[in-house]
């Protein structure tokens, strides 16, 4: 069969939910046709092991279902899996390998020997704008990538939910402009200045239950890694799970929350 044939299977993985939905190719309408959202937190990991070991054996196990026979899958990976920098960038570098080097470098600067197994992904700008950069553990995607083989569900893309998020609402935000991104998920938020279409800086912190009101000392905290010419301003907002949201979180923010957001595919 066709790829393109094929109905699409989008997979959230959280640390504690594993959320799966078929949906039609949207060149035939994308109209949903089956969803399930599966608790992980009966599988803790034992010490030591990695945070996202429940989530993938739930997937082995959930992707057995007949549900999800004869698709094409998408994942999206949770911000708690994902770590981020922007660097800022050289142009000099050229090559391949020069850039990554560069980005390797970095995240070693910033979190250890520990980044020398991580996959890594960056995007850049045109100058004087930083490189957004994304890090994954090299064995979370080999791990994801057995469980589809394993279950004969071809793995169209891994994407991280910063990353998606972002490019599902890009028709509601503004063009060459300066405003600020949230992304909102269960225990962590994600804030990211954006500056002529181009990310800036990120912060990503982790959150309680009430992050509502951690808001403001995020706020604060992302517009000091700003930069200098860093101010408050919008606040657009992708809200993974239900909340009433004021209109001013603190004092010079403004909050926008966005729609649904259109399914990656």
């Amino acid at each position: 069969m066709s790829l393109s044939w094929r109905d699409h299977l989008l997979a959230e993985l959280q640390p504690h939910t594993l959320r799966l939905r078929r949906l039609r190719p949207r060149w035939r309408g994308g109209r949903q046709l089956a969803e399930t959202t599966l608790d992980c937190r009966s599988a803790s990991p034992a010490p030591g092991d990695p945070p996202w070991l429940p989530v993938l054996a739930t997937l082995g196990e959930a992707l057995a279902e007949r549900s999800w026979n004869g698709t094409r899958a998408t994942v999206v990976l949770s911000n708690h899996f994902v770590h981020y920098l922007t660097i800022p960038w050289d142009e000099q570098l050229v090559t391949a390998e020069e850039q990554l080097a560069m980005v390797r470098h970095a995240f070693v600067q910033a979190h250890g020997s520990t980044a020398e197994g991580w996959t890594l992904r960056w995007d850049t700008a045109p100058l004087p704008a930083p490189c957004l950069a994304s890090a994954v553990d090299g064995a979370l995607l080999h791990a994801l990538r057995t469980a589809f083989a394993d279950a004969a569900v071809p793995l169209a893309s891994i994407q991280p939910q910063l990353m998606a998020t972002f490019n599902a609402h890009r028709e509601e935000l503004p063009a060459k402009d300066d405003y600020w991104f949230l992304d909102q998920e269960s225990g962590r938020l994600c804030l990211v200045r954006v500056h002529a279409d181009a990310p800036h800086a990120l912060y990503s912190q982790r959150v309680g239950d009430d992050w509502l009101a951690e808001l403001p000392a995020v706020l604060e905290r992302g517009r000091l890694l700003g930069g200098a010419d860093s101010a408050p301003g919008r606040v657009y907002l992708h809200l993974a799970t239900a909340a009433e949201v004021g209109a001013e979180p603190a004092p010079g923010w403004s909050l926008q929350p966005l729609g649904a957001a259109r399914a990656t595919t």
